[in-house]
Formats: structure tokens, sequence, C-alpha cells
């Protein structure tokens, strides 16, 4: 994926997010587009697209180019780490995790 999108998991782990009715019919030259595919909109103003989902139960992908966001407070700008933690951290605690069977 671009580095012009968020992946985002769940729906519900953004504000404001709305989705269109899955599009039915793939009339799209596009071979992602599916039946199941639906486009992302603001909730707030019903404008978009501004993201999509190609099939259900696979992330959502949101342009954060045309979208406003404010940072929660404390996150890290720019895809930084936060303060005191460090690439082999992360690395660490995804060995954990995979070693407890959380993928």
């Amino acid at each position: 994926v671009s580095s012009s999108f968020w992946q985002v998991n769940d729906m519900w782990d953004f504000d404001n997010f709305g989705q269109s009715r899955p599009v039915g019919v793939s009339a799209s030259a596009d071979p992602n587009v599916t039946p199941e595919t639906v486009y992302v909109v603001c909730a707030d103003c019903e404008k978009g697209p501004v993201g999509v989902r190609w099939r259900a139960g696979e992330p959502y992908y949101v342009s954060h180019s045309l979208i406003v966001y404010e940072p929660k407070e404390g996150a890290p700008a720019n895809g930084a780490l936060p303060t005191g933690m460090s690439e082999d951290f992360i690395r660490q605690l995804m060995v954990q995790r995979e070693a407890q069977g959380g993928g």
C-alpha cells in the first residue's frame, strides 16, 4: 500500500468514518473492485470517497491527504517512534508476541 494511505483494520478505530453500501456489481476496469467494495466517506459532511475497502473482512485504506485530522495527544510526528522506544525494543515485543502465539 502506498505511503499515501493509512490502513484502518476496523472502521470503529477511526472517528467520523462512514462507508458506502457495497458497490454490488463490478463495473470497473480496476480488477480490485469487487461486489463487496465499499468507499470511505466523511461521516460529518458525507464527502468522499476518501478511502476504500476492497473486500469484506479486509482493512480499509484511507488517504490522509484527503482528510483533516488531529493527531492524538502524545502521538509521535511523521511516524517517529515515541520517546524512549527503539526499533530493537519493538522487535523484542514482536518476538515475545509471536512466542505467545499472537502471530
